[in-house]
């Protein structure tokens, strides 16, 4: 659903086509029937009326409609017919825009993600703030490993594209010829292949900065993180990337989950914060960094969607293959769910949050929307403890993140550390002897100072490395990593 004009409905086929529904043509030859339906039969009514008032008035006369006779059909209308389904009629809705077999994705379409609103994609590819942008345009991935940009105003597309196109035919039986603003392939840095997007989520802005950042989830359990920023603007190299690496949309591609990647969201309260879930379990991620900041303990069964609370800054809602909806608050514990419930006997496939309003009172409820594989839903109001948190737990909570973030950028730097001082020793490990790796230790039978396991402290000068000069590397490190995402957030 279109997030301002909920009656325009965008959807991906199986084939590879975009389609683009508008549910106002429903609704209003519905009511335009009705209302030519409900002036005839008042015409009869008046009529008859007239003729009682001729007879001498009798009151309470009822006058019964003839059942012989054929009610009025439906005028016909372009883009809809009508179905009998049993007992009912069903209003069959044909697509205003269908993108063209030439222009669209090659495969499945997996995602489709709305551009944010108030932010539209000029012709020249760069992000603008139009008066009226309203959710205009929107993005798709497939397993071609494309990710296409569409806008619903065909006639807003460049004039020199679509001349290039006259000689085919026209799309949708709108007379309309509908080809997408931008095509993007999501080729590897390292030039293996290209990524099979599954989910796909733009951040657009915040803070006042324009973002160009997508945040893509592959089948093969990988997250990317790419840029759609015009190639003058994408082709300034980094220190670690070459002028070559740095003109692919791609940036980063990190190994997350052991299959498809079922979520991807940023946090949307804290920048350079993103959740995804796959195979058993969800993780929480930092730009900058390789590895995930949180990562959850393995689930009993697999795991279909997540989303973070848009009210509470450290709680995210997980779906879960066998029916559960688990509620996770990461301070309040981070091993296991704060609740659990039992939805269904089949898979939870979505999981949306309503709107929340800018003015929010004291007595605020959220609710939640559950689907399922069943293709039911279910609304639920969440309670006031899952609505509603404390007003530091946004500052909590990204404290809570600075401080794995440290940890995790210093297992990193102990890491490569640990490496080197093997690869200097000629790959023999420093201090290690047939004891210690035995298990064993010097006289006495305890640890000795050349034991394996004293290495393990990274501020033991036992090597003659230093304390000092490990505490000066890591904090150095710290700053490097803090002016990378910086430079990221520019």
């Amino acid at each position: 659903y279109n997030p301002s004009r909920p009656n325009i409905i965008v959807g991906g086929s199986v084939n590879g086509q975009v389609v683009v529904w508008d549910t106002d043509i429903a609704q209003d030859t519905s009511s335009s029937g009705h209302n030519r339906h409900n002036s005839a039969g008042g015409g009869n009514k008046g009529g008859g009326g007239g003729a009682r008032g001729g007879a001498g008035g009798r009151r309470g006369t009822v006058q019964s409609e003839d059942v012989r006779a054929i009610p009025p059909m439906e005028v016909p209308v372009k883009g809809r017919s009508l179905e009998q389904d049993g007992d009912t009629v069903v209003n069959r809705l044909q697509p205003i825009l269908l993108s063209k077999i030439e222009t669209m994705h090659k495969k499945t379409v997996r995602d489709i993600c709305w551009v944010p609103d108030g932010l539209e994609f000029a012709f020249d590819g760069k992000l603008i703030s139009p008066p009226n942008a309203n959710h205009n345009q929107f993005a798709t991935v497939g397993d071609d490993g494309v990710v296409t940009i569409w806008d619903l105003r065909p006639e807003h597309l460049p004039q020199d594209r679509l001349r290039k196109m006259r000689h085919q035919s026209k799309a949708g039986g709108e007379g309309k010829l509908w080809v997408p603003l931008f095509k993007h392939q999501l080729s590897r840095p390292d030039g293996s292949g290209d990524v099979l997007a599954s989910t796909v989520v733009m951040e657009g802005s915040k803070d006042g900065q324009v973002s160009y950042k997508l945040a893509v989830g592959s089948l093969e359990g990988e997250l990317c993180f790419c840029s759609v920023a015009p190639k003058e603007e994408r082709l300034v190299p980094s220190a670690q990337m070459e002028t070559r690496e740095a003109k692919r949309v791609v940036r980063e591609v990190l190994p997350a989950h052991s299959g498809a990647i079922t979520a991807v969201q940023p946090h949307p309260h804290i920048k350079g914060v993103y959740l995804t879930a796959g195979d058993w379990g969800f993780k929480v991620w930092r730009t900058g960094l390789t590895s995930p900041v949180i990562t959850s303990p393995y689930n009993a069964s697999k795991i279909t969607c997540a989303r973070w609370s848009p009210t509470r800054a450290s709680v995210i809602i997980v779906g879960t293959e066998d029916g559960n909806v688990q509620v996770w608050d990461l301070l309040d514990r981070s091993h296991e769910p704060v609740l659990v419930h039992q939805l269904i006997q089949d898979a939870v496939t979505c999981i949306e949050f309503k709107p929340v309003p800018d003015k929010r009172s004291d007595k605020f409820t959220q609710y939640l929307l559950l689907g399922t594989k069943l293709g039911s839903f279910h609304w639920y109001s969440l309670p006031k403890v899952f609505s509603k948190g404390p007003h530091s737990e946004t500052a909590t909570m990204e404290a809570t993140l600075d401080r794995e973030t440290r940890r995790v950028a210093f297992v990193q730097w102990r890491w490569s550390e640990r490496q080197a001082e093997v690869e200097k020793r000629g790959g023999v490990a420093p201090g290690a002897n047939d004891a210690s790796m035995m298990g064993g230790s010097k006289k006495g039978g305890g640890r000795g100072d050349d034991d394996y396991g004293t290495d393990l402290d990274p501020l033991n000068d036992e090597f003659g490395d230093g304390d000092i000069d490990a505490e000066r590397d890591f904090v150095a490190m710290v700053e490097k990593l803090a002016e990378t995402r910086e430079e990221e957030d520019e």
